[in-house]
């Protein structure tokens, strides 16, 4: 599961310097693609059919 860390990561506009920029996403490109795995594999879920949790009546 993507931290919080990975996602403002993935979601954050980039660096103004154009060479910097380009070696910022390379340095993090496997916690990009496993972050995109995820939410691939979630997406799956949700199509499939969630799972669905039981609840009781307060009472």
């Amino acid at each position: 599961m993507p931290t919080p860390v990975d996602i403002a990561r993935a979601m954050a506009s980039g660096d103004k310097d154009i060479v910097v920029s380009p070696n910022n996403r390379v340095a993090h490109w496997h916690e990009r693609v496993d972050m995109a795995q995820w939410w691939a594999d979630y997406l799956d879920v949700l199509r499939k059919g969630a799972e669905v949790v039981p609840m009781r009546a307060a009472g």
